[in-house]
């Protein structure tokens, strides 16, 4: 796998953008996601994750701002231009999207075979050693049925990494996923990093990805973007919804405890039935 360099240190970059769709979800978002950074985009669910990672994408057009892509905005640029962008992006998304009537291999030939140029018996050969990078060599020929949560997510990433992307998107890869396989699952992303130099962008809100995959982080809430930055510092932020996520809430949890324990009783068991 071969990626194209961007002659940017930031390819991609929001300026005062506007996330949303009858209305602004996010506003405001200044963002530079650094050349052959992993870049966290966090927060707690409902916060605009997905739909800021959509609009970057352009699947749904931002509401305001600038989308610069190498420098160009790729909001006032043209079809081609747009095209262009989505040729060197891969993407995996939430639940991997996978066709479920096809073989591993066929899903992850579908889109070089879309791109046209490409013979069915090469997309395959092709789809094979992707599949192979991901650590499913022996199950190229299994149907996403007839494999785990955990596989189907390394085959979606193998998909996108059909065109040898220069940019990957993951949304939620390790949603549902074990810690151990979700482990796994970051290894693998940091991997693909460190080998191909691959832009990565990663909407997550699980903490141990974080420590393990992230250079930058971008922390939604409020509508808004509350921090960025390497995950010391936005850890380290005083704001409380910031604190509230890294912390998980721990004096909620605190007094939710205290309340069911009030409800077991004394001997910390169910109140007896009086007669």
């Amino acid at each position: 796998m071969t990626t194209r360099p961007s002659p940017h240190p930031t390819p991609i970059e929001l300026r005062n953008l506007d996330a949303g769709y009858s209305r602004i979800l996010v506003r405001d978002v200044n963002v530079a996601f650094g050349r052959g950074k992993i870049t966290c985009i966090l927060g707690p669910s409902g916060k605009g994750k997905s739909t800021l990672l959509r609009h970057i994408l352009l699947l749904n057009r931002p509401l305001g701002g600038r989308l610069l892509i190498d420098g160009a905005d790729l909001l006032t640029a043209s079809d081609e231009a747009v095209r262009d962008f989505r040729r060197r992006v891969g993407v995996l998304f939430q639940g991997a999207a996978l066709f479920n009537s096809l073989t591993l291999a066929e899903n992850v030939a579908f889109p070089i075979l879309e791109r046209g140029g490409t013979t069915e018996s090469l997309a395959l050969d092709i789809a094979r050693q992707k599949l192979a990078l991901v650590g499913l060599a022996d199950f190229a020929e299994y149907r996403p049925s007839a494999v785990s949560g955990g596989m189907k997510k390394r085959a979606g990433i193998a998909r996108a990494m059909a065109l040898d992307p220069e940019f990957l998107f993951l949304d939620e890869p390790s949603a549902g996923l074990d810690p151990v396989t979700a482990a796994d699952l970051d290894v693998l992303i940091k991997d693909v990093r460190d080998r191909f130099g691959t832009t990565i962008i990663v909407v997550t809100h699980e903490l141990a990805s974080l420590h393990t995959i992230a250079d930058d982080l971008v922390m939604l809430g409020d509508g808004a973007v509350l921090a960025q930055g390497p995950l010391a510092k936005v850890a380290a932020n005083p704001h409380p919804d910031i604190v509230a996520f890294f912390e998980r809430r721990p004096a909620v949890e605190r007094a939710a405890a205290g309340t069911f324990a009030g409800r077991l009783g004394p001997a910390g068991g169910p109140d007896r039935m009086r007669s």
